[in-house]
């Protein structure tokens, strides 16, 4: 299992988080998502044989947003 936070920009409401949450968490090898708009973040638990930062990267993208993951 790993963790990963994403900076997630374009959310303007919690109707935002809620579609990017979705999004992530019908992903498989996704165990949990928080997405808060206040900091405009997506913290991501995952199966890393599973899925790769870029794919998640893309889930996000996909659902309408831009995302970069955050390191440090």
């Amino acid at each position: 299992m790993k963790s990963i936070k994403l900076k997630v920009s374009g959310m303007h409401c919690h109707g935002c988080v809620s579609s990017v949450k979705e999004a992530l968490l019908s992903t498989k090898g996704i165990n949990s998502a928080d997405v808060d708009i206040s900091n405009d973040t997506a913290t991501v638990e995952f199966v890393e044989n599973d899925l790769s930062i870029e794919k998640l990267v893309s889930v996000i993208e996909n659902s309408g947003y831009k995302a970069e993951p955050m390191f440090g």
